[in-house]
């Protein structure tokens, strides 16, 4: 999606004040994500939401809803899969961060999430990540969060405005589940934020205050753990090695050496995709004799 170049660009807004005695006076600029001028002007949190996500200004321009189930989408933008609502409730959430003073880049950051679990058809083409990986010595590799977004993860599943939220539920249920994000997730306590602000008790939620002024990103922002024991036989430093061997009657023969993370069956679809361009060579070659 476009959101990592919008980050880098904020969207600029003039403002030109006219005196009354129709002088038009110097124009003022005021940069949106910027505490000390974006008392001077705001927009809207719809024009927000289609110049930073969406890369356009004109309304009318905003890219249609689209589908998983559409020819040749597995190729578009991950954005492009927000729904109608989703769109509705970030433009808000762009307001709420502007008239907070909060650094728009936590709305950015949220939306990369949802966009993505949109695109994975609402989490269910995502498979756990912590299930079925190990390193090269065989030991099985899990990702956790830490202890600061584990703590806020127990508060959100743990909280009343989880029942009445706007944010889809289903999406703040797997983002907070390590098992799926313990790698790569957003930042937790601005989605709290959000939660309780934009549910039935959203009214008496305090301003978000000094922390969330500026976006740091945090890399690496998890815990890997091994399995203490091997859990599957080492497969070297080579992952996908092969062997050579000389058989009776000095014939090279390649053998492939099966490694953790594969699999008889992807090495079976290799050989018959192997068998079948062979055989379509053949044909080629037979039918130009012909000619």
């Amino acid at each position: 999606m476009n959101i990592g170049h919008s980050q880098s660009v904020s969207p600029i807004v003039h403002t030109v004040m006219t005196r009354t005695d129709g002088v038009a006076a110097p124009v003022s600029t005021a940069i949106p994500g910027n505490p000390a001028t974006r008392a001077e002007v705001s927009i809207s949190g719809r024009a927000l939401l289609l110049q930073r996500v969406f890369d356009v200004k004109d309304p009318a321009m905003e890219p249609p809803v689209k589908s998983r189930d559409a020819a040749g989408s597995f190729f578009m933008p991950d954005h492009l899969f927000l729904t109608h609502d989703d769109r509705d409730l970030l433009a808000r959430i762009y307001e709420f961060a502007q008239e907070q003073n909060a650094d728009l880049k936590f709305v950015d950051n949220l939306i990369f999430s949802l966009s993505g679990y949109r695109f994975h058809r609402d989490g269910r083409t995502i498979g756990a990540h912590n299930e079925g990986q190990f390193d090269l010595e065989g030991h099985q590799v899990t990702h956790h969060f830490t202890e600061r977004d584990a703590a806020t993860a127990k508060r959100i599943l743990a909280s009343e405005a989880l029942q009445t939220t706007e944010l889809d539920k289903g999406f703040i249920l797997r983002i907070t589940n390590e098992n799926y994000s313990g790698i790569n997730h957003n930042h937790f306590e601005f989605m709290e934020q959000v939660i309780n602000r934009f549910s039935a008790k959203g009214a008496e939620m305090p301003p978000l205050g000094e922390a969330f002024v500026k976006y740091e990103p945090i890399y690496n922002n998890f815990i890997m753990r091994k399995s203490v024991d091997r859990k599957v036989e080492p497969c070297g430093e080579d992952h996908f090695a092969t062997e050579t061997r000389r058989t009776k009657g000095e014939k090279l023969q390649s053998t492939r050496v099966l490694t953790p993370l594969q699999g008889v069956d992807t090495h079976r679809a290799t050989d018959k995709l192997a068998e079948r361009s062979l055989y379509t060579t053949l044909f080629e070659v037979l039918a130009r004799l012909k000619s």
